[in-house]
């Protein structure tokens, strides 16, 4: 006799299993969905450079530092990683880095972006006042304000790496960010 023939009425435990299978999977995702961000509480600078170059081996100079986040305890800590610099100019090169996110061995370490996933670079142009970089919108979405104030770190930190005595300052959308933009967060314009 079938299990059901003792218990008119109910359901085959394969039936039980795969509901809780797939409501498993369904919580997960959205507990480390999050739109690309830890959502972890204030954070910390490491304060020092580390030489993480992505699996190659590139000659001294010849990186840029991009800046990332890490869990440490309840709080976000900055730290930076090193990758190889491209022949684009150097700003180009570490925004279109950060923007990328960490590889997979960064990853499997526990490093992570608080900007988004989806966020690109629609410009970077040079003008008598410094340069202006121009992120899409999707590098103000959601998150709150101890995430942008973790995304607006990892930029000025990876620009300050590049920039030397240039200007850089940060727009969304062609839009200058500002306090008013982003909920009273203070934003340094330039960000170096």
């Amino acid at each position: 006799m079938r299990r059901n023939d003792y218990f008119p009425g109910a359901k085959p435990a394969r039936s039980f299993l795969s509901s809780l299978l797939f409501s498993s999977l369904v919580m997960s995702s959205l507990v480390l969905g999050g739109c690309g961000t830890l959502g972890l509480g204030p954070f910390k600078d490491q304060g020092k450079a580390g030489k993480n170059v992505s699996g190659q081996v590139v000659p001294h100079g010849k990186t840029i530092t991009v800046w990332f986040v890490q869990p440490k305890g309840e709080e976000l800590e900055l730290v930076s990683v090193e990758r190889p610099r491209t022949g684009q100019e150097p700003i180009k090169a570490a925004v279109e880095q950060l923007l990328k996110g960490p590889d997979s061995s960064e990853s499997e370490k526990g490093i992570a972006s608080e900007i988004p996933r989806g966020t690109i670079l629609l410009s970077l142009e040079h003008t008598d006042g410094g340069i202006d970089l121009n992120l899409s919108h999707r590098f103000s979405a959601g998150g709150g304000p101890a995430s942008m104030q973790a995304r607006l770190d990892q930029v000025q930190k990876t620009i300050a790496s590049v920039a030397g005595d240039d200007k850089v300052y940060l727009s969304v959308e062609g839009e200058r960010l500002s306090a008013a933009k982003l909920d009273g967060l203070e934003i340094k314009q330039p960000l170096n």
